[in-house]
C-alpha cells in the first residue's frame, strides 16, 4: 500500500540451510496463484493453525469448530487482501503477492503515488469485509427473517413465526453464515482502528495527505499509531489477549521505526511522494502498456464521447448541406426555407472555424 509495503524484497528469501528454527521465523510456503497473484503462507502460520486445530480456540472445542475457525478466518482475511490488490490495480498500480501471517495478511499492493490512489487501495480491503457482511446478512434475512447489519437488526416477524427455517439444513447454513458475518465484522472494526499500519491508520494517513504533505501526514499518523499501539497492548494484557499484545507491539515497532526514518531523513527526502506525475505507473516494464488511473480513464472516455458526438453532428450537417445544395440546383435558392438557409450558414461558420 504505502512505500513501506512495496515489494522490493519479495523476489526471493535467503536460504536457511537445515536450520528449521530460522525457517520458522522467516520462511514461507507458496500456496497457489490466482488472478496473477502469488499467495504465500508464513511458516509460523502453518504451525499456529495446526496448534489451534489440535488444542482448540475460544470459538469452540470440537475438531470441527477448530477447523471451521481456521478456514473462515483464513478465507475472510485472504479476500480482504485481494481487495487491496484490486484497489491498487484499479488506480493504475500493481499487486502480485499476498503473504498470510499469524498477525493477519499482507498484500504487497503497489499503489500509484498520490493520496487518492493510496486511500482507494487501502479502503478496498475493508470494503470487501463490508460486502461479505452485507451478503451474509441478506441471505440470513431471506432464510430466517432476521439479520444483523452492524449495530442494527432487521426482523421479519412473519418469517420468524414460520417453522420452515427450523429444519436442520437451514439452521446449519444459518449458523455458518452468521459465523462468517461475525468474523468479517470483527475484523472490519478492528482493522479500522486508527493505528498505523492497520488500514484505519493508513486511511488516516491518506486523508491527512490530501491536505498536508506525505511527510507531515505520515508523521502524524505514526504518532497517533504509537499511542494507539500502547493502548492496544495494555488492553491485551488486561484482557489476557496474547494476540492483541503481539499485534499492538508489532504496530508500535512499525510506527516507531518509521518515525525515526522520517525524522532522520527530513521532509525534503520524501518530496517525490507529493508528485504523482513523476512516475506514470509503478509498472516500469517497457513491454507492458502503461496503466491508467480511474480519473484518467474517466477523462479519456469523456473525451472519446465528445469527439464521437462532434463527428456525428458534423456528418449530419454534411448530409443536410448536400440535400440543400441539391434542392438549390433543382429549384433555385429562392426555394429554400429559413431553416435550410440557417443550415448553410452553420456549415459556412463551421468551415471558417476550422
Amino acid at each position: 500500500m504505502g512505500w513501506q509495503d512495496r515489494d522490493y524484497a519479495s523476489d526471493g528469501r535467503p536460504s536457511f540451510g537445515t536450520n528449521p528454527l530460522l525457517w520458522l521465523v522467516a520462511g514461507r510456503v507458496r500456496l497457489f496463484q490466482l488472478f496473477g497473484v502469488e499467495v504465500y503462507a508464513h511458516a509460523s502460520l502453518l504451525v499456529i493453525s495446526l496448534l489451534v486445530i489440535l488444542f482448540g480456540t475460544p470459538f469452540g472445542v470440537t475438531p470441527l469448530d477448530r477447523v471451521t475457525f481456521v478456514v473462515v478466518m483464513f478465507g475472510v482475511i485472504l479476500l480482504h487482501e485481494f481487495g487491496h490488490i484490486w484497489g491498487a490495480r484499479k488506480t493504475g498500480g500493481e499487486g502480485k503477492l499476498i503473504e498470510m501471517t499469524p498477525l493477519g495478511g499482507r498484500a504487497f499492493a503497489e499503489a500509484r503515488r498520490g493520496w487518492f490512489p493510496h486511500t482507494f487501495t487501502v479502503a478496498a480491503g475493508p470494503a470487501v469485509n463490508v460486502i461479505i457482511c452485507v451478503v451474509c446478512a441478506l441471505i440470513l434475512y431471506r432464510l430466517v427473517g432476521f439479520a444483523e447489519f452492524g449495530p442494527f437488526s432487521l426482523v421479519d416477524e412473519e418469517r420468524l413465526a414460520q417453522e420452515e427455517w427450523l429444519s436442520p439444513g437451514v439452521l446449519s447454513l444459518s449458523f455458518y453464515l452468521f459465523y462468517i458475518y461475525s468474523i468479517s465484522y470483527f475484523l472490519l472494526l478492528f482493522n479500522l482502528l486508527p493505528i498505523f499500519p492497520l488500514d484505519g491508520g493508513q486511511l488516516l494517513q491518506g486523508l491527512l495527505w490530501s491536505k498536508l504533505s506525505w511527510f507531515r501526514a505520515t508523521l502524524i499518523a505514526t504518532g497517533i499509531g504509537l499511542v494507539g499501539s500502547v493502548l492496544l497492548v495494555l488492553y491485551g494484557l488486561a484482557a489476557g489477549g496474547l494476540l492483541l499484545v503481539l499485534i499492538g507491539a508489532s504496530c508500535g515497532m512499525t510506527c516507531f521505526s518509521m518515525r525515526k526514518q522520517l525524522q532522520a531523513a527530513g521532509p525534503y527526502a520524501f518530496q517525490d511522494e507529493d508528485e504523482p506525475g513523476w512516475m506514470k505507473s509503478v509498472n516500469m516494464d517497457p513491454d507492458e502498456p502503461v496503466k491508467e488511473s480511474v480519473g484518467e480513464r474517466m477523462r479519456r472516455k469523456r473525451e472519446e464521447r465528445r469527439v464521437a458526438r462532434e463527428a456525428e453532428a458534423a456528418s449530419r450537417l454534411e448530409q443536410e448541406v448536400d440535400r440543400v445544395l441539391a434542392k438549390i440546383s433543382q429549384s433555385g435558392i429562392d426555394s429554400l426555407t429559413s431553416s435550410e438557409k440557417a443550415t448553410l450558414e452553420r456549415a459556412r461558420e463551421a468551415k471558417a472555424g476550422r
